[in-house]
């Protein structure tokens, strides 16, 4: 817990060196001293630093009880008009960063039940819940004739900034295979009640890598399916069949690797 600023040149007792240092801010003033009677250059600087400490923690009531401080026990205008601004500055990017973090968080979840509902729609009814349809073997008669083959249907959303898209054997359309690439990760749950196959991890960017996770969804518009889920932005998410393995051998071999 934070503790609070001097009360006229004596720390309140919530305030010790242990609680601030875990936290990152300035340890304890000092008891005694100057208080609410003279400003003293010490405890300005003091002051001031703890503030930009509260600020970088962005802990924005603590920042101001420290500025109220600072007024106390500094006589250089210039800085007093510098955290000033530091704390508007600082306030004010924060604020921002967090209402687009929640916006992008709301629109995520929006994607992510947009796709568990195409998806089920795509097993009720193949024919209706997709355009932009595309076959292999297109100049095959006998393909065409046995459809012996894949097909792929896709549907935008968000004027184009988010593509769903299936990959079915024309034949058996129940041996499918969804994909959607959304902005953030998402995690097997999200696509209903769901039991892990295999986790694993595989390179992302930056050097790192991320877990990757084939799951059984039990529950809810996609029971029955598998989900191969990796744990990155942007990273590309899959929900299939375990019909769709049959006729995939390149992706079966994905989820082994």
């Amino acid at each position: 817990m934070l503790g609070r600023v001097p009360r006229c040149g004596r720390l309140l007792r919530g305030w010790s060196r242990g609680a601030a240092s875990s936290r990152g801010l300035a340890p304890g003033l000092g008891s005694g001293g100057a208080g609410c009677k003279g400003q003293d250059d010490e405890k300005c600087q003091q002051a001031l630093q703890t503030t930009r400490q509260a600020l970088a923690a962005e802990n924005f009531d603590l920042a101001r009880q420290w500025r109220t401080y600072t007024y106390k026990q500094c006589s250089d205008a210039e800085s007093l008009k510098a955290i000033d601004q530091e704390i508007t500055s600082r306030e004010a990017e924060v604020t921002k960063r967090r209402a687009e973090e929640e916006a992008k968080k709301k629109e995520h979840e929006q994607v992510v039940a947009a796709f568990t509902e195409w998806v089920g729609t795509h097993r009720a009814a193949p024919d209706g819940s997709a355009q932009n349809v595309a076959c292999e073997l297109d100049d095959d008669e006998k393909a065409k004739e046995s459809k012996e083959r894949f097909c792929t249907r896709s549907r935008s959303l968000a004027q184009g900034k988010y593509m769903f898209q299936v990959r079915y054997w024309e034949a058996d359309p129940k041996a499918a295979q969804f994909m959607f690439q959304p902005q953030l990760e998402v995690a097997c749950e999200k696509f209903g009640t769901s039991t892990t196959i295999r986790q694993w991890q595989v390179p992302a960017t930056n050097g790192r890598t991320a877990a990757r996770t084939r799951c059984s969804i039990a529950a809810g518009p996609l029971s029955g399916l598998q989900a191969l889920a990796t744990a990155a932005a942007g990273a590309k998410q899959y929900v299939f069949s375990p019909e769709y393995l049959q006729h995939d051998p390149g992706f079966a071999a994905k989820l082994t690797r």
